[in-house]
């Protein structure tokens, strides 16, 4: 789970990176801000604040993807 937008370098750089090594991360992305980038169309991404029950779902679905796709987590 990590935040869009933070100083120095953004989740989305975060997450890029990491996938570049050649690590396959479930990820949740959040942020404060109402315009999220069309490129994260297919991330998981929730809008600050989070309901409990919305970051719950969210962390099971990107575990269940993983899962699914014979990832691992």
């Amino acid at each position: 789970i990590t935040d869009l937008y933070m100083p120095e370098m953004c989740g989305r750089d975060i997450v890029k990176g990491l996938r570049a090594q050649g690590f396959n991360l479930p990820v949740i992305f959040m942020s404060g801000i109402s315009d999220i980038p069309s490129d994260l169309e297919n991330e998981v991404v929730l809008r600050k604040p989070i309901p409990i029950d919305e970051l719950l779902k969210a962390i099971k679905q990107v575990l269940g993807a993983g899962q699914r796709n014979g990832e691992g987590i």
